[in-house]
């Protein structure tokens, strides 16, 4: 892809991005957004500027909150895993509910499946909004798990164990995740994980039944099958429309597409020294760059999600450098 033709896929990538941020003014603020919302203007939509938890209903704007994910509910609003062990709604017009997590941290078992999910302990990472309504959230403690919200707010441990008996092609709620860091609706049913800690990718088809689609125990050639390539510390996978996914390889400091029939390619970023996700000391790895060209010739700092775009293209949240 030659430099124009790049720079017009990027356009219109910020593009996508611009109206996403002025849907998002328009569907949370509609008061204030009919007549000053500008494409590319940065508008507060939930949240105080100061940490704190979320109130069971109030105005998004007046609650203090330390997020850590987002996800459209595709009606103009968004959910929101907040820090402290909560995920909440935020509607259109700017009311928030909590709708998972008591606050109370789970002391070595995880408690809630079967009853509403606003009493359980939970511990969520990034979330994602499936077909059927209910809401996927990514739970670290006290064990690697996947928990699924219902849309009647019923919470049940849809994927991960803490008495794990499972493997790749066993039943995702036998295995042992390790603290996982993303999860991500597919189009046809089933999920993918982000097993992060153990440097692993799952795909979970519509039968609940798990299997490892990237990652391995040694470093390999970067463009070669899914299954042989290592990852390190991956923190988001993201469904392609055709079958496909990409891979935020965080401490690689790279993002990966997987194709539909398992080859895995390097299309952003490249693998430089890395000093690992705890650094020992001494260690200092190349600093990120960025700018015009392509993206296989950058450095990113620590990735940390993606996302697909209308255009064919995708953006990068490098979490390190906060771009």
């Amino acid at each position: 892809m030659g430099p124009s033709a790049l720079g017009s896929q990027l356009r219109r990538a910020a593009r996508s991005a611009m109206m996403l941020l002025a849907w998002l003014v328009v569907g949370v603020a509609p008061a204030q957004a009919a007549g000053s919302a500008v494409a590319g203007h940065v508008f507060t939509i939930a949240g105080t500027g100061t940490a704190g938890l979320p109130q069971l209903r109030k105005l998004a704007t007046a609650s203090q909150l330390t997020p850590v994910a987002l996800a459209s509910d595709g009606t103009g609003g968004f959910f929101a895993s907040v820090k402290g062990g909560y995920v909440v709604h935020v509607f259109a017009d700017g009311a928030l509910v909590r709708i998972a997590g008591n606050g109370a941290k789970a002391r070595g078992t995880q408690t809630g499946d079967g009853g509403a999910a606003v009493d359980a302990h939970i511990d969520p990472s990034k979330i994602s909004l499936s077909a059927t309504g209910s809401l996927l959230v990514a739970n670290t403690y006290p064990f690697g798990s996947i928990r699924q919200i219902s849309p009647d707010g019923v919470i049940t441990t849809i994927a991960g164990s803490n008495t794990p008996t499972g493997g790749d092609g066993s039943p995702a709620t036998q295995l042992y995740l390790n603290n996982p860091q993303g999860v991500a609706d597919l189009p046809g049913g089933g999920f993918l994980i982000a097993d992060t800690y153990a440097n692993l990718i799952w795909r979970v088809d519509p039968n609940g039944i798990a299997r490892v689609v990237a990652g391995r125990f040694a470093y390999a050639p970067q463009d070669t099958q899914a299954k042989r390539a290592t990852l390190d510390f991956p923190q988001d996978a993201q469904p392609l429309a055709d079958g496909g996914f990409l891979i935020a390889d965080t401490d690689n400091r790279i993002i990966r597409r997987v194709f539909a029939d398992g080859r895995i390619m390097t299309v952003a970023g490249h693998r430089v020294r890395n000093c690992g996700h705890v650094p020992p000391v001494g260690c200092k790895a190349p600093p990120p760059t960025y700018g015009p060209g392509l993206a296989r010739r950058g450095v990113l700092a620590a990735p940390v999600q993606t996302l697909p775009t209308a255009a064919g293209g995708f953006l990068i949240a490098d979490g390190s450098e906060a771009r």
